[in-house]
């Protein structure tokens, strides 16, 4: 018999890496995602590809618990979005078209900030978190950029 880890839901190990069921989103009078159903086995891959404003970031975003649904259910490997956001178990990073390139801090330093949650209140970096980013960076053949400024 298999048990999931402390950080997942009862169960989950069988359950989907991300199940949503008639998702409806709006935001005031603009409806975002209207009755979206869709699931993700575990160890699967997913590509979502759309036009401007047709809903894709929004998706993301009541995937990880940060905006509400006004109908239907997210579940993240068989527990809530909210519960996996606050887990460190899954993650958002918006899409931003105005970054400041001056802004003084390293491809590594941005890595670094996905381990936020897994520090203490100091948010002092330790030798497992430091092995994280470089582990991370070696997988995505970025390892070499890890001390170059983000612009």
């Amino acid at each position: 018999m298999t048990t999931a880890p402390p950080d997942v839901a009862p169960g989950a190990s069988r359950a989907p890496a991300l199940r949503i069921e008639d998702l409806s989103v709006s935001y005031r009078d603009v409806v975002a995602l209207e009755q979206v159903t869709l699931e993700v086995p575990r160890g699967g891959a997913c590509g979502l590809v759309g036009m401007n404003g047709s809903g894709k970031s929004t998706l993301f975003k009541a995937a990880v618990g940060l905006v509400r649904a006004e109908a239907g259910t997210v579940s993240v490997l068989g527990g809530s979005a909210d519960a996996a956001r606050r887990t460190g178990l899954v993650a958002y990073v918006p899409q931003i078209d105005d970054v400041d390139r001056d802004f003084p801090v390293s491809v590594g330093d941005v890595v670094l900030m996905g381990r936020y949650h897994r520090m203490g209140w100091r948010r002092r970096a330790r030798p497992a978190d430091r092995a994280a980013v470089a582990g991370a960076l070696e997988r995505v053949g970025l390892a070499d950029l890890a001390d170059r400024q983000i612009g």
